[in-house]
């Protein structure tokens, strides 16, 4: 999304030509169809993300109380394994299966 959003900003400079003067149809219709586009890519992000929380909460419940453990240089050099909650070990949405997103 922010890259989208980074080339219509460097872009949009080059619609506003002389050739399309006085009443500026060409850039105006390009605004009106990025008003109609982005409402619609809005609905259809939601409705992805709702049916990827319905198919996570079809999943089996995974009551594992599983240790999560994460290796810590101390400041002497030695390695330690320190025993973390699974919220802390930094899992994308993909991989905590635990995630659901917010509508």
């Amino acid at each position: 999304m922010l890259s989208a959003y980074c080339i219509g900003n460097s872009a949009g400079p080059f619609m506003w030509k002389a050739q399309y003067k006085p009443r500026n149809h060409v850039p105006w219709a390009v605004i009106g169809a990025c008003y109609v586009i982005c409402p619609i890519l809005l609905l259809f992000i939601r409705a992805v993300l709702v049916r990827e929380n319905r198919l996570r909460d079809a999943e089996p419940v995974d009551d594992n109380e599983e240790e999560y453990v994460i290796e810590r240089v101390t400041e002497d050099g030695k390695r330690v394994e320190v025993k973390v909650d699974k919220e802390f070990l930094d899992l994308t949405d993909r991989q905590n299966r635990d995630f659901r997103y917010v509508l």
